[in-house]
């Protein structure tokens, strides 16, 4: 097989393309949902401990980390420490939208231990706007994609130092 320094030319290559025309690379590890490849290929991962399936459609929403067991934040935070090497930019992306098959609890304590993991790595998490409702400290930088004006929750968390990057959309 190939050795890690191999599998991650490609992305130092890019990274430094990126650097050299004055574009920073922000690279985006989404939890806890968005991970059915992660679950296809570490059934640890799952609460069940059962193999998914490769999924290659567009739904989102379905899938979701095992807040409840060590190997995932062993995981996690193996996998943000191997891509905040790569990286020269300050941040990393947490991700945190589209988590609907996780408890509000779960979802608090898998993002709140990335947002940990991001600073153990010397970089600042990003997320999205869903990434407030959970204990990230900071600094941190969660993007605002609602059309509409920023509910209670962002407010509370631009007054206590989160900054904020609005990208309102509907689509």
């Amino acid at each position: 097989g190939l050795g890690m320094d191999a599998v991650f030319a490609h992305d130092r290559e890019l990274v430094a393309y990126a650097r050299a025309h004055y574009v920073t690379i922000v690279p985006e590890i989404d939890v806890p949902g968005h991970v059915t490849a992660a679950l296809a290929s570490y059934p640890s991962l799952s609460c069940d401990g059962k193999p998914r399936s490769v999924f290659t459609g567009i739904d989102t929403g379905f899938s979701s980390l095992c807040a409840a067991k060590p190997t995932t934040y062993a995981f996690l935070g193996d996998v943000i420490r191997q891509v905040a090497a790569l990286t020269t930019g300050r941040y990393i992306g947490i991700g945190g939208d589209e988590a609907q098959a996780t408890s509000p609890a779960d979802y608090a304590k898998v993002v709140g231990q990335a947002a940990v993991d991001v600073r153990a790595a010397g970089k600042t998490p990003w997320g999205w706007q869903e990434t407030v409702s959970a204990a990230v400290g900071t600094p941190a930088v969660a993007a605002y994609w609602n059309p509409g004006l920023p509910d209670a929750a962002i407010k509370a968390a631009a007054n206590a130092g989160t900054k904020l990057v609005l990208d309102p959309a509907n689509h």
